[in-house]
């Protein structure tokens, strides 16, 4: 059996395989032959595990997730299970919080590779922590950015994220003074913050056709403006089972019950107008954890 911890998986893992991976993930999704079901919370008034489950049906990786919703966990705090679907035998366990970041990473890589415009020369990235790392990584595989404009409320980190991420990925990267700075003329945009509060205006979103959404989506906390979801031509997400398990009433359910929502097992690449405009929400894909980390193994 193979243990595994964060930083060989940020070293080792290659994110062309995960993408890849993750496209066959999707066709099989489209075909009922993988499990991903809602996440599953267990625990009390402290604080409480949260647990993604799933991975092929029949046959490859099952297993599942654990990670705590407490105010002091840190990162060893979580680890993912790795079993062989045919014979039930565990084959690993991977440590560290690397891998849901790398795989919530390559799921929107994959969203890019489908949705956005083909050619897209410019990226914005708002956010500089571990999901803006990892969809950083999976964007520069799957198109050929030449620009990519940076934005964090913390001036010295988005300095420190540019220079480090630069031995990562080709394009060149680009400290910006604001949020609307780095939208401004852009193809594509990530959002990948822990924001509370819209990171800036709907309008500043307005000229760009794919947006990939990683933080929060609420009502009562949301990083994305409101009016934006009405400026969308076409808005898809990675798992509508977890959409429908929300307790709390969201937007996305709101993009559901209009039938707006599409599920990105169904979307092949889009060919569409150049005005068209398109919104990938990312909620988590239970089941992809254990299939990348059986490419460590």
């Amino acid at each position: 059996m193979r243990l595994i911890h964060d930083e060989e998986v940020r070293e080792r893992l290659e994110f062309s395989k995960a993408i890849e991976e993750i496209e066959r993930i999707l066709e099989a999704r489209s075909k009922g032959v993988f499990c991903s079901p809602a996440r599953h919370y267990e625990g009390n008034e402290i604080g409480d595990l949260a647990f993604t489950i799933g991975g092929d049906a029949v046959e490859g990786s099952y297993g599942f997730r654990v990670y705590p919703r407490y105010r002091n966990a840190g990162p060893d705090s979580q680890f993912t299970a790795v079993y062989d679907a045919a014979s039930g035998r565990l084959e690993g366990l991977v440590f560290g919080d690397y891998l849901g970041a790398a795989r919530t990473g390559a799921i929107g890589g994959v969203a890019i590779k489908r949705m956005a415009p083909e050619g897209a020369e410019t990226l914005a990235l708002l956010g500089t922590g571990l999901q803006a790392e990892t969809q950083l990584r999976a964007a520069c595989e799957v198109s050929s950015f030449k620009t990519v404009k940076v934005f964090s409320r913390d001036a010295q980190k988005c300095e420190n994220f540019c220079t480090r991420m630069s031995a990562w990925v080709s394009p060149e990267l680009v400290p910006s003074g604001s949020a609307e700075e780095a939208l401004d003329g852009v193809q594509v945009a990530i959002t990948a913050t822990n924001a509370k509060r819209p990171v800036c205006a709907g309008k500043a979103f307005a000229s760009i056709a794919h947006i990939n959404a990683i933080g929060p989506k609420f009502h009562h906390a949301s990083e994305l403006p409101p009016d934006l979801y009405g400026m969308m031509d076409t808005m898809v997400c990675d798992s509508l089972e977890q959409i429908g398990d929300y307790e709390s009433p969201t937007d996305l359910l709101q993009a559901k019950a209009f039938g707006q929502l599409e599920d990105l097992a169904m979307v092949t690449k889009l060919k569409r107008p150049p005005v068209e405009r398109s919104l990938f929400l990312s909620v988590g894909l239970a089941g992809t954890e254990p299939c990348i980390a059986r490419l460590l193994f």
